[in-house]
């Protein structure tokens, strides 16, 4: 028997449930680092895009006289499109933010409330 301890006492474990208890340690720490990279990479995109749009706004007013600059805003349906593919992919990375946030928030909590964790100086 191995003990894993919990806040304020020890509990009796097997060897399944030791392994599936670190099976499952790794597999937090594995979701936890995979759900943080993607949360970066996506505030990085955000960023990215917005600033991109910024440079475009600003290149476009800058140039408002010139005859190609009115001849590509007066093309309706091609502002139409680069709208809307910038809107879609603004949302993507927003959602894929919000999605890790509330994952990597919910797995916080989770396992604040089970502090469960192997002790390896008590081993039988």
């Amino acid at each position: 028997m191995s003990y894993a301890s919990c806040h304020y006492n020890y509990v009796n474990i097997n060897q399944n449930q030791k392994e599936d208890l670190h099976r499952f340690e790794t597999s937090i720490i594995d979701n936890y680092k995979y759900y943080k990279r993607v949360e970066n990479r996506s505030r990085i995109r955000i960023v990215l895009t917005i600033l991109i749009i910024s440079f475009g706004v600003y290149g476009i007013y800058k140039s408002r006289d010139n005859k190609i600059v009115i001849e590509t805003l007066n093309n309706i349906p091609l502002m139409i499109s680069v709208i809307v593919f910038l809107f879609y992919r603004i949302k993507s990375y927003y959602k894929n933010l919000f999605k890790c946030r509330n994952y990597l928030k919910n797995l916080n909590k989770t396992l604040k409330e089970f502090n469960l964790y192997l002790d390896r100086t008590q081993t039988l």
